[in-house]
């Protein structure tokens, strides 16, 4: 429906009422527009033949003026307010601060600057590399960083520069762009967004890059509120070769974002036979982002068939001049993001990250590394509804020092919750002069929480080093290597195998070792084997337990409910809930067909007796897991994958309501309630809204969003005058064509003007 110039014919009666009706709301919002200056010219745009078009003939301070004068009387209280608005306006459209001024203030001598009339209509289509190039080019002004585009079709961009800053919209239109060399666009900021594009055969290979440098695919920087949507990476490769690796870098390396700041977002991605290969010191890694700081969020994405490896002689050196009691290690590597550090009331959110089958690897002539399957250090971090699973392999020989997990390497101060892991395998050696510490969940963890865990088949293993003076041994547990200050809660285990073949070593499910203040409740272990015992001797010379196995001056924490069931414990001191004396009693604490051997006591104790059915319901928990598919992660994306990995996903777990095992007393065991997995004890209640008030609460919502919008674009216009454009408000369309409709319909009813709106709504 075109709306009426002041003249406009109509065809038919119906055109007419139409009409009439139109022109008295098109005459009504003239009057308040020139109300604000008699300059303002509503009228029908040109090329707009659908829209109304409200011509502002002012400069965007006198606009503003004008807007703040009509609200703020002069007189009032609000006087001084109101001058300082106004100077901080003016100054803000100043050609220095990107406000657009004339020579002459006669709005006959002004001259805009405005898109060409024979600009393609929005989205505009990008089918060449060529076209690509054009974007954000002050020479093209078709092509500004503000707009919307859709490419059409396949683009070779192996001779792409960069473009410089984007806050338009990117759709790839589920098309590929290939043999990247670099970032598509440096900076994405704004609401500038990337969706539903593949970039594949990408080669970024950086000799030496400068100080701070980040580098991805897609965005070297993400600011304010843009975001990656949707997007496939596979086939691809960045590789970092450094002359002296023990120098530091100060790089962030993404296959998505170099580096991510503010609100930025990466949802629903996935990462598939892509390669990092990397060498340096003060290195931020990951398969989707170096790092995420402020409030960014990552949310639902995967990371599939994927390699990291560390090398160099010297690579990740550390900070030894840094303040505080320990010197911080500065290369993190992980597959979603290599560091993440948000803010303490406003974490950086990582969540439902889904790997499978990946490999990070650190070699045997790095100084040390923190691996992390989904990050490699953490600070202030939500992390949630992690599901690792298919031989994820991460392997960590580092000569001084390392940390490798599942999850976080290193996290503190984090929240991570709702971790399933299955079938994966943590090796390292333990070469280091400190301990080297191995996770599921955390190898280190500082006044953190840790809540429902799941391992199901998993190894983890600390192998003897040949480099001799090498005997600090290390840590090894499920939920957290070492705890300072953190809370533990509900850590299930079944069928997974702890081996640490070192002296000095401790392996648990929960805590091998408390470093100070860790609280540790609800441990389960059912079909496990947790070994600590030195290489080539019949010595057991480390702790072992389900619980917590040692503590710094022997104080494990507070440790209550833990069960073991089929469980085989060996080393030198051993325990249920925590090694030491075997018989020392912990709240909660039950055991059945659970074999400890202590070679400090000189004792094996079996318990025996009790019926296996009491723990079948954890061993059920962890057979009956659920596909990945019903995680809520985009379908598409799994269209790439190839028929091995569908056959392999389609068994992929994920977390569900179990129910308890109980255990009974007597034989030797203590009744207590030790849950395998999380229980869920709400109840569905049904509740019915009146028809009249839910009519009621969906039509204000619509009118309050359209209010909204309304206002957005006001604004939008007027940061659109700021940059010299000019500036124009265009109504909503829709809300005209429902105004029209109600206007032409006799007795038409409140239902019928709703399912207008809303139907238009969708064009």
């Amino acid at each position: 429906m075109t709306p009426p110039s002041d003249s406009a014919a109509t065809d038919s009666d119906q055109s007419q009422k139409r009409s009439s009706g139109w022109s008295s709301y098109w005459n009504v919002s003239k009057s308040l527009v020139r109300s604000f200056h008699p300059d303002f010219d509503p009228s029908q745009g040109p090329g707009q033949p659908d829209t109304p078009w409200i011509q502002l003939n002012i400069q965007p301070k006198e606009l503003a003026l004008r807007l703040v004068q009509k609200t703020i009387p002069a007189n009032s209280y609000l006087n001084t307010i109101n001058q300082v608005a106004m100077a901080c306006l003016a100054l803000a459209s100043l050609p220095g601060c990107h406000g657009y001024t004339t020579k002459s203030s006669n709005p006959a001598d002004t001259v805009s600057p405005t898109t060409p009339s024979n600009c393609s209509v929005e989205p505009i289509p990008v089918d060449s590399s060529a076209t690509l190039g054009k974007i954000g080019k002050p020479s093209e002004p078709c092509y500004s960083a503000d707009k919307r585009y859709l490419q059409s079709g396949p683009i070779d961009a192996g001779k792409h520069q960069p473009i410089e800053r984007f806050t338009g919209d990117y759709n790839g239109g589920g098309n590929a762009i290939s043999n990247l060399k670099g970032c598509m666009f440096n900076r994405l900021e704004g609401d500038g967004a990337v969706r539903n594009l593949t970039v594949t055969d990408g080669q970024i290979d950086r000799t030496e890059l400068d100080d701070a440098d980040s580098e991805a695919f897609v965005a070297c920087t993400m600011a304010g509120s843009s975001k990656q949507e949707n997007i496939v990476v596979e086939n691809s490769t960045i590789r970092i070769t450094a002359e002296k690796p023990e120098e530091r870098r100060n790089l962030q390396l993404g296959m998505l974002a170099g580096k991510m700041n503010e609100s930025t977002t990466l949802k629903g991605n996935l990462v598939n036979i892509a390669t990092m290969a990397i060498q340096g010191s003060a290195i931020d890694a990951g398969m989707l982002a170096g790092q995420a700081l402020d409030n960014a969020t990552i949310d639902s994405n995967q990371v599939k068939n994927s390699r990291v490896c560390l090398s160099g002689i010297g690579s990740g050196k550390r900070i030894w001049n840094k303040p505080g009691p320990d010197p911080e290690i500065n290369v993190n590597i992980g597959l979603i993001a290599g560091k993440t550090v948000g803010y303490e009331h406003d974490n950086v959110v990582v969540r439902n990250s889904t790997l499978l089958h990946n490999h990070i690897k650190s070699s045997e002539f790095t100084i040390g590394a923190n691996l992390g399957g989904v990050v490699g250090r953490a600070k202030y971090t939500h992390v949630e509804g992690t599901l690792a699973h298919g031989q994820n392999r991460i392997h960590s020989h580092s000569l001084v020092e390392g940390r490798i997990a599942m999850v976080v390497a290193d996290a503190r101060q984090c929240t991570i919750v709702d971790t399933t892991s299955r079938d994966n395998h943590l090796l390292a050696t333990a070469n280091s002069i400190t301990p080297t510490l191995v996770g599921i969940v955390t190898a280190e963890c500082h006044n953190s929480t840790i809540e429902h865990t799941l391992d199901v088949d998993s190894d983890l293993d600390l192998f003897h080093s040949s480099i001799k003076g090498a005997d600090k041994g290390g840590h090894v547990a499920v939920a957290a290597a070492v705890a300072n200050g953190c809370n533990i809660h509900n850590t299930t285990a079944i069928e997974t195998i702890i081996d640490a073949e070192v002296n000095n070593s401790s392996v648990a499910i929960a805590v091998a070792f408390n470093d100070g203040d860790t609280a540790v409740h609800q441990t389960t272990a059912v079909d496990c084997v947790l070994f600590a015992w030195e290489k080539n001797t019949d010595s057991y010379t480390g702790s072992a337990a389900v619980g917590v196995a040692a503590g710094r001056y022997d104080n494990v924490g507070r440790v209550s409910n833990t069960t073991a069931c089929n469980v085989e414990i060996k080393g030198y001191s051993v325990g249920i809930a925590a090694a030491g004396d075997p018989y020392r009693s912990f709240t909660g604490t039950s055991a059945c067909n659970t074999e400890l051997t202590s070679f400090a006591d000189n004792i094996s104790s079996p318990v025996e007796g009790c019926d296996d059915d009491r723990c079948l319901a954890a061993e059920r928990a962890g057979d009956e897991l659920t596909p990945m598919a019903n995680r809520g992660l985009p379908m598409a994306t799994c269209d790439l994958m190839s028929p091995v990995i569908k056959q392999m996903s389609s068994a992929m777990p994920t977390r569900q309501t179990g129910s308890p095992v109980s255990v009974a007393p007597g034989n030797g065991t203590i009744n207590s309630t030790a849950s395998a997995l999380r229980h869920n004890n709400s109840e569905e209640v049904s509740v019915d809204f009146p028809a009249a008030l839910t009519g009621g609460i969906v039509a204000g919502g619509v009118v309050g969003i359209a209010a909204l919008y309304a206002l957005y674009q006001w604004y939008q216009g007027y940061q659109q005058g700021l940059g010299g454009k000019a500036l124009a408000i265009y109504p909503f369309t829709w809300i005209k064509d429902a105004i029209g409709k109600r206007l032409s319909t006799e007795n038409s009813s409140s239902t019928e003007e709703l399912s207008a709106l809303q139907s238009t709504s969708e064009v």
